[in-house]
């Protein structure tokens, strides 16, 4: 049995946010998985064991029942009382208070995809595997599961048997739906056969059909998954096919598979890949800074140096390098090449127009085309590197030891070039991986490409170099004079620069990558500096770092020169500061400076977390704030450290199981307040000088100083204090960026692991007692334990942490650009099975020995007339028992385009231009009731902004009766209930957004300034977004203040990210009807529209948390709540330009409409023949049949492509008769807005979110 560990996680991201005290939107069954344990035993059959995995799709997991058990818990009780030994197993679990919660259910999923989830329980060797698949096939795709899905299920069944000896299985038929009924039905009909079928090959299998009237709709919760009574009965079904196996003699005694029932309390040590299963923890919300945009603020003329060289070597002669480390690059001048060599003035106030200077000698007589400087040993300084003409390269260290300018030690050869056919021009310098040390690395003339070396180790020279490969792939530059690596947006890593012939720069921005190499995820920012109208600029352009913020400013000089004087009189510095932002933070987990902590708690239930909001905490550097225990009270705390590695104070966390709070502690223990060994940080993001560990057990957090080489001081917890042990570790050669310390084998003590930052195996040296070892200056003992485990991905993406209470760390791979991670969970010591207490008697119903014949359609009749419409009947599905719900917003809010438009009202759309469908997933939430005492008020409108729906504001129509906050007014104050609002979109101008940069031929300015004014919005520049957070704001308020029912609950809905994973595999590809003349899908442009929509649900998710902040404080009936619900990872994997997408897969088989192909499958809706004419206003009619193919661009194909486009139906019908071609043309209403079923999973997800998700499982509901 596998046990999430209830605890606080902590991830400083952008959470969708959750807030204590909620009532849940669901009144269930109330039905506790642990019921009375004062029930007695009864006797049954004689002792079996049973190790039970639990296999298929939600249904399995236990979607929609009250606690999450599903049919799992009852069951499990039935067998217990029925004397046998029962272990549930799986990589899943679910169910609140219910132990043996392992499964195999995965929501969503096709009897294909259960099979492929299955496989990796087979090494839990169950001897009884229970089967519940196919109802997605039927769902999704009606026609293939009727062909395809009894072969799918055979195949399953049979790589059961061949994999897992002597194991039995018992499949059951599907139950009954509404909605596809009849292909159930099939299905369970062809299930008897198979089963049949492969019960005569001696194979141990049995079957139990669910679609022969024991099951009506009334068992349903939402005409698909059980209600907490439908799944007591699918338990007794369960119970009765076991028992009935048991009489026959099918289970043979579960096989040994190293896991140990009733897990244990041992210590053990952790072997590469030993781990139970790997699953999704985070589905990739997070926070990052967005794209870099450069801003250069022109400084003008800094100062002039008399030249006395010749103008051919100029530009070699001036450089800009940080040579006190402080972050300032000073102005080096080699002034004098031929008569001082190796003599060069400093100008360290240069920008403020100073020409004073101070002279150094760097010991190496370079030429002046050879010059380099850079900090190679990463001490922060710059040192001078001689670039010789082979490309070998020597440097002379920058030690400074004079108080005022510094001195250089001439270090020699430190880089033999190893490529000799290149030469000095082919050399560049970069920190690449971003850990302080200077790289090596070559362009490749012939195609652009540059390779490299890292700098590895900890001592001034090169302690290793690693070949890194082909780190960059060439842009098409026809002149490699133009490459610079340099760091232009302060994150330590160098970027590529390309200066052209003009002076204008095109920046790739270095970001860290996942892969297993250390090779950086490139981020096109374009044209980032404009450059001069004057020919022949590179070798004229320098970059010198600023240390506000990091980044590099652009430098050019120019000079006086005279006709035929060869020499100029002058050099003129100019300079323009760089005030660029963004492409620094990645969407890890992190830790934003002087910003929020948003608490992301742990309920058990990957990939979703409690969510509690954001605090706010002490505008502290991020690499200066610490996580862990001080106070031993199992909390997280919060520690503040200077730059020394002193804890300067920390604030104690306080849960009271909905809310936390942090209180500064009065005072710091002395021993954490000392400097930290004289220890300082690193450039890198994990180059920590500090770390916090619980070193002896106790409980307390230790505080470990670390040296760049790995050496670790400790300063212990000693239950009353803290005490200095001196050196605890010595160092094992390993670089400490690379160090993580956690507990591996389960003895409550950290461990030491080691990182390999390419993605190879890790290392683990174990923590064995609290005393020196022999022959060691070390106080503690410490055990080499060898590998540990097989990281997925290098090393910067890898993260540790114990996640289910195993008590041994999990591994946790987190992509840094999607921030979706996946979790490797260790194998307890001695893990396996655990019970849950007294035997209990779940009172099973009991289940007909022979039930009448079914239909499919649920009534319970077997009449086959069910009316299978996709709804079920009224009072099937328990719903909140409020009086009303209402939908607010725009058009994804209205559903436009998802199915047939809603009936025209008098009261909210006479007119019918909101353009409201049945597919909208809040109309789609209201069918499931089909309570006729439950009020639905649709006052969503298409095209509404934010101004459209206040109090007081202008209609959005003329004809409407007020805005969307005045038509809700309309309510009785007593009915209000909960709402769905979206809202926000049309601010931003998304249609705009989508008509210029991804239909319109010839695209680039009206986009660009269409995504420059989004941008301003969300950053809050003028002049548009001075209003935009205020606005939201403002909605929320008056919506929430105009609801006067106690307890109402707004849910507010965000965006969702138009396309898939960004490769190059759409970047030819247009949605333009013309492909050739329409704009083109590179992928920068799906990059910056992504990011978009990203930053918009950010700002919702951030107002959302003000907002409930605002009203949390409220006593009594002033209670309101809000919520945001992110829609976006629904459309994962259903996006335009998913990789791998072959023909006309790449966008017709996304969820959302696009131009002339917008086939939306399943929906069920009656639609026109083919040959069925079109009319709109005074046009002729046409048919569909005489469309001419797709991309021919005639006025026929202009007025086919405008009618689908128009079309608010997934079928060939037009939803707009009465508008002519100027009008159509003008609206391309439905395109890129989601498909009906990326409705449906909307719905669910409020749905399921609410009820559990989200946290709120204790809360009492509204009344």
């Amino acid at each position: 049995m596998q046990l999430f560990q209830a605890c606080a996680f902590a991830l400083l991201v952008s959470p969708a946010l959750a807030y204590p005290n909620l009532p849940p939107l669901f009144q269930n069954v109330t039905q506790n998985c642990n019921d009375d344990p004062s029930l007695q035993r009864r006797q049954y059959y004689e002792y079996s064991d049973l190790r039970i995995l639990p296999l298929g799709a939600s249904i399995t997991a236990g979607q929609e029942s009250s606690n999450g058990c599903g049919y799992r818990k009852p069951l499990r009780d039935a067998l217990r009382l029925a004397t046998f030994e029962v272990d549930m197993v799986g990589s899943r679990r679910s169910g609140s208070s219910f132990k043996d919660n392992d499964h195999e259910g995965w929501g969503g999923y096709t009897i294909k995809q259960v099979k492929e989830k299955g496989q990796q329980s087979y090494r839990l060797k169950p001897n009884l595997v229970l089967i519940n698949a196919g109802t997605n096939n039927c769902r999704l795709n009606e026609a293939d599961a009727r062909l395809n899905g009894m072969n799918e299920m055979e195949d399953m069944v049979r790589d059961i048997f061949n994999n897992i000896p002597d194991v039995t299985i018992i499949l059951s038929g599907l139950l009954p739906n509404k909605g596809f009924g009849p292909c159930n039905k099939l299905l369970n009909d062809q299930y008897g056969v198979l089963v049949k079928k492969i019960a005569d090959e001696g194979k141990k299998i049995l079957y139990v059909n669910l679609n022969d009237g024991y099951f009506t709709l009334n068992d349903l919760a939402d005409g698909t998954h059980p209600n907490d009574e439908g799944y007591r009965k699918l338990a007794a079904v369960w119970f009765k096919a076991i028992l009935q196996g048991r009489q026959l003699g099918l289970y043979s005694d579960p096989a040994d598979n190293g896991l140990a029932p009733g897990g244990s309390t041992s210590v053990c040590d952790k072997k590469p890949g030993e781990y139970d299963f790997s699953a999704q923890t985070q589905r990739g919300s997070g926070a990052d800074d967005g794209p870099y945009k450069h801003n250069g603020i022109e400084q003008g003329y800094a100062i002039s140096l008399p030249s006395v060289v010749r103008l051919d070597i100029i530009p070699q002669t001036i450089h800009f390098a940080d040579l006190d480390g402080k972050g300032d690059d000073a102005l080096i001048w080699y002034f004098d090449p031929e008569n001082k060599k190796g003599q060069y003035r400093v100008y360290w106030n240069w920008r403020a127009g100073s020409d004073d200077y101070y002279e150094i000698n760097v010991n190496d007589e370079c030429i002046p085309r050879g010059v380099r400087w850079g900090d190679v040993n990463g001490d922060g300084q710059d040192d001078f590197i001689c670039i010789g003409p082979d490309g070998n390269m020597y440097v002379s260290l920058n030690v400074w030891q004079t108080p005022d300018k510094p001195t250089f030690q001439n270090l020699g050869l430190y880089f033999k070039n190893p490529m000799p056919e290149r030469s000095q021009t082919h050399v560049r310098l970069g920190d690449i991986d971003g850990d302080g040390r200077l790289d090596y690395c070559l362009i490749d003339e012939t195609n652009g490409g540059i390779s490299c070396w890292r700098n590895g180790g900890t001592s001034d020279k090169a302690q290793y170099w690693q070949p890194l490969g082909v780190v960059f792939t060439g842009k098409g530059k026809d002149n490699i004079d133009g490459v610079h690596l340099v760091d232009i947006n302060g994150d330590h890593r160098y970027d590529w620069l390309y200066v052209n012939d003009d002076g204008s720069v095109d920046t790739w921005i270095n970001n860290r990558g996942h892969s297993k190499s250390l090779r950086p995820y490139w981020a096109n920012s374009g044209r980032t500096h404009a450059g001069f109208n004057v020919k022949g600029a590179p070798e004229y352009i320098k970059f010198a770092k600023n240390s506000a913020g990091g980044r590099a400013d652009y430098i050019r000089l120019t000079y006086v020169w005279y006709g035929a004087i060869p020499v100029p009189l002058d050099v003129n510095i100019f300079w323009w500061r760089n005030d660029g932002s963004g492409g620094t933070m990645l969407k890890a987990l992190m830790i934003t400076s002087g910003y929020l902590v948003g608490i992301f708690r742990n309920i058990n239930s990957p990939p979703n977390w409690g969510q509690h909001g954001w605090y706010k905490i002490k505008d502290w550097d991020r690499k200066l704030i610490r996580i862990a225990d001080i106070d031993g009270d199992g909390k997280c705390d919060i520690i503040y450290l200077d730059e020394n590695g002193s804890v300067e104070d920390w604030w104690m966390t306080s849960y009271d199981g909905g809310r936390f709070s942090f209180f500064k502690a009065p005072s710091v223990n002395n021993a954490l307040a000392d400097t930290c060994a004289g220890q300082r940080n690193g450039v890198g993001l994990f180059d920590l000088a500090v770390r916090f560990a619980d070193l002896n057990g106790d409980g307390r957090a230790d505080k470990l100083c670390i040296s760049p080489e790995g050496r670790v001081f400790g300063v212990v917890s000693n239950g009353i204090g803290y005490v200095d042990m001196g050196q605890v570790k010595k160092p094992e050669g390993k670089d400490r960026a690379n160090l993580r310390f956690v507990d591996v084998n389960n003895d409550g003590k950290a461990d030491m692991i080691w990182l390999d930052k390419f993605g190879g195996t890790s290392e683990v040296w174990y923590n064995v007692a609290m005393e020196p070892a022999a022959g060691t200056d070390s106080s503690m003992t410490w055990r080499p334990g060898g590998e540990a485990y097989l990281q997925s991905a290098r090393g910067e993406a890898i993260h540790f942490a114990n996640l289910r209470g195993s008590g041994r760390a999990d591994m946790i791979d987190a992509n840094p650009r999607t921030n979706e991670a996946t979790t490797w969970f260790t194998t307890r010591c001695g893990s396996g099975g655990g019970d849950d207490g007294p035997i209990e008697d779940p009172n099973l119903p009991d289940v007909p020995d022979q039930p009448g014949g079914g239909d499919g359609d649920g009534d319970g009749d077997g009449d086959g007339d069910g009316g299978d419409n996709g709804n079920p009947g009224p009072g099937d599905a328990p719903f909140p028992p409020f009086k009303r719900f209402i939908a607010l917003g725009d058009s994804y809010s209205a559903g436009i385009g998802a199915g047939d438009d809603v009936p025209r009202d008098t009261v909210y759309d006479p007119e019918g231009k909101c353009y409201r469908n049945q597919g909208a997933y809040a109309h789609q939430m209201w069918k499931t009731i089909q309570d006729p005492q439950y009020d639905f008020d649709f006052i969503s409108c298409s095209g509404a902004v934010i101004k459209d729906m206040f109090r007081g504001g202008k209609k959005q129509f003329e004809y409407l009766q007020g805005t969307q906050v005045e038509l809700m007014e309309r309510i009785p104050a007593n009915e209000y209930g909960w709402a769905t609002l979206s809202i926000g979109g049309n601010d931003l101008k998304f249609s705009a957004i989508a008509k210029a940069c991804l239909y319109y031929p010839f695209h680039q300015g009206p986009c660009r300034d269409r995504l420059d004014r989004a941008w301003r919005v969300l950053r809050q520049e003028q002049p548009e977004g001075s209003e935009f957070y205020s606005d939201l704001k403002k909605i929320y308020h008056e919506i929430l203040d105009t609801a006067k029912t106690p307890g109402f609950t707004l849910v507010v809905t965000g965006y969702a990210q138009f396309f898939g994973a960004i490769t190059d595999d759409c970047n030819s590809r247009s949605l333009a009807r013309v492909a050739l003349l329409g704009p083109k899908l590179t992928t920068q442009l799906r990059r910056e529209m992504n990011e978009l929509v990203l930053k918009a649900n950010e700002a919702i998710q951030r107002m959302v948390e003000e907002v409930n902040a605002e009203y949390a404080t409220r006593p009594g009936d002033g209670r309101r709540y809000i919520r945001f619900y992110n829609i976006d990872p629904n459309f994962n994997g259903h996006r335009i330009c998913e990789p791998g997408s072959s023909g006309d897969e790449w966008r017709k088989n996304a969820w959302f409409y696009t131009p002339g192909n917008n086939p939306d499958p399943g929906v069920g809706l009656p639609g026109r023949d083919d040959d069925e004419d079109m009319y709109w206003g005074d046009l002729y009619p046409f048919n569909y049949n005489d469309c001419p193919p797709e991309g021919t661009e005639t006025d026929m194909g202009i007025i086919c492509d405008i009618a689908r486009a128009n079309d608010p139906g997934p079928d060939s019908h037009t939803g707009l008769p009465d508008r002519d071609v100027t009008d159509a043309m003008g609206w391309v209403f439905k395109m890129m807005h989601p498909k009906w079923a990326a409705h449906t999973e909307t719905s669910r997800g409020i749905k399921t979110n609410w009820g559990t998700s989200w946290g709120f499982e204790a809360a009492q509901g509204p009344p």
